[in-house]
């Protein structure tokens, strides 16, 4: 529906996903 929130989320999940994995 929001493709431009989408990615937002996105990228916001990548970065916790990294945090995650230090």
């Amino acid at each position: 529906m929001f493709p431009k929130h989408n990615s937002s989320i996105k990228e916001l999940h990548r970065h916790h996903i990294e945090l995650n994995a230090k």
